[in-house]
């Protein structure tokens, strides 16, 4: 999904925001890593800690990071749907539908190909899209945006709570999504909330044209450097922390990656991870498919059990091939896969 379908932003000022697809692109193929070596841990492959320290060191700000960069843009689809009917009808349409299509998709094939999966699946699992997202892999994360977005809209514009409360309630929320967790559509709603409200809050000052060149030094980069480095090992060997103390982590890590994305922005660096950014909603819906596949194919048909083999070839094609997928769907007219309306 490009920046300018997401934010209405003419496409002069893309160039200047493509620090957005490079933040969006660095966070899924961490997100496709992490899904891959569950996959391979759950087939019964010896897995070197490294390889799994590595997924976790950076597991507090990937989710908290698409978040908060929803929450930098909500105001301005806001203001172009400015009717909770208006709004609630963009999100059906460009989240929740693509939520619903493919969670099917997933668990149909899940259900088809059972003695291959690591999944177990049956009927009861389509219900489970609606009341328990996290029970489908990692498709919960659109609900719970889904989820936010609708609360955000509620408080923010129905209810009229200035930013001030509005974060207030966001902390209040943190916590009480401890007492829920067994409730997914409840938990995530509740604790994502803070990210969604903080993107919102940076919003003025992260969007600043004025301030681009600030945000495009090493100033920030290099302050932020320590406290991301020092904050994820603390992560690392203390994960059962305080749910506060966790969520400053995230925020420190997901302002890191927006410090690097400016500059890999700036200087063009590692391009690739900008066209993954805008694809960032396809890989997303597609990749577990396709990963699956992938350790399936190798394990299974070509008896190869190298963890790292299967953990590079699948991060490759998983974040690869649901591009080129959805760039050879579109012009065919199957555009419904991924929005109900264009």
């Amino acid at each position: 999904m490009s920046v300018s379908k997401i934010t209405g932003i003419s496409k002069n000022n893309i160039a200047r925001l493509g620090w957005i697809d490079y933040a969006k692109g660095i966070a899924i193929i961490l997100v496709v890593y992490r899904h891959i070596l569950i996959g391979v841990e759950r087939s019964g492959l010896e897995v070197s800690s490294w390889l799994i320290n590595a997924n976790e060191i950076v597991y507090s700000f990937r989710m908290p990071l698409f978040f908060m960069i929803s929450g930098l843009f909500v105001s301005k689809s806001i203001a172009k749907r400015n009717t909770f009917k208006a709004f609630f009808g963009y999100k059906i349409n460009t989240i929740y539908y693509p939520y619903l299509i493919w969670g099917i998709i997933q668990i149909s094939i899940q259900i088809l190909l059972s003695k291959f999966t690591n999944a177990e699946r049956g009927l009861i699992d389509f219900g489970l899209l609606l009341v328990h997202p996290r029970a489908i892999d990692q498709l919960w994360y659109l609900y719970a945006l889904f989820n936010v977005s609708i609360l955000f809209f509620f408080l923010n514009t129905t209810l009229k709570i200035n930013d001030k409360l509005l974060f207030f309630i966001s902390l209040i929320a943190l916590g009480c999504s401890t007492f829920v967790k067994e409730y997914s559509l409840i938990h995530d709603t509740l604790y994502f909330l803070i990210f969604f409200v903080i993107g919102h809050l940076l919003r003025s000052f992260v969007l600043d044209e004025s301030k681009s060149e600030l945000f495009q030094s090493f100033i920030p980069f290099l302050i932020l450097f320590p406290f991301f480095w020092g904050t994820q090992y603390y992560w690392l060997t203390h994960q059962d922390m305080n749910i506060y103390f966790f969520a400053l982590i995230a925020v420190l890590g997901t302002l890191f990656v927006f410090s690097l994305s400016f500059i890999l922005n700036k200087y063009q660096i590692l391009s690739f991870l900008k066209i993954v950014g805008r694809h960032s909603l396809q890989v997303y819906l597609m990749h577990l498919i396709i990963v699956s596949a992938v350790r399936i194919i190798m394990v299974k048909f070509l008896s190869i059990d190298s963890p790292i083999a299967i953990l590079l070839t699948g991060w490759v094609l998983g974040v690869y091939i649901p591009i080129l997928a959805y760039q050879l769907l579109i012009p065919y007219g199957f555009g419904y896969f991924f929005k109900f309306k264009k």
